[in-house]
């Protein structure tokens, strides 16, 4: 996940540079949750569409990526999460859901996830 977290190392550089916190970056870009936010400057979200993305562009003035030059990284990072824990990930499926999965099936498994 370096891709997502590098752009949310980006949100929250800027953000301190302007010398807003949290909560204030959320509602001026009209997100009801802090926690949301907090979770796209730690990368484990992306932003939920393009509005969003240009409002931060907005509100803290840098360019920023599109949403889906933000989601194509955000593929990206889980694909090579997958290939560094595919035996892991294989294993905790086929015992979670049932299924028969073995290593070779991993472009079945990634088109399952809109990874492909």
């Amino acid at each position: 996940m370096q891709r997502i977290k590098k752009i949310g190392q980006q949100i929250r550089t800027a953000r301190k540079q302007k010398e807003m916190n949290i909560s204030q970056l959320a509602e001026a870009i009209g997100l009801k949750s802090k926690i949301y936010m907090s979770d796209i400057e730690m990368g484990l979200r992306i932003p939920p569409n393009d509005e969003i993305c240009q409002k931060i562009a907005e509100v803290l003035d840098i360019e920023f990526v599109s949403y889906e030059e933000y989601r194509a990284a955000s593929i990206e990072d889980s694909i090579e999460m997958f290939e560094k824990n595919k035996s892991k990930i294989i294993a905790k499926m086929n015992r979670d859901f049932g299924t028969n999965f073995s290593e070779d099936d991993d472009d079945v498994i990634l088109k399952i996830f809109g990874a492909k």
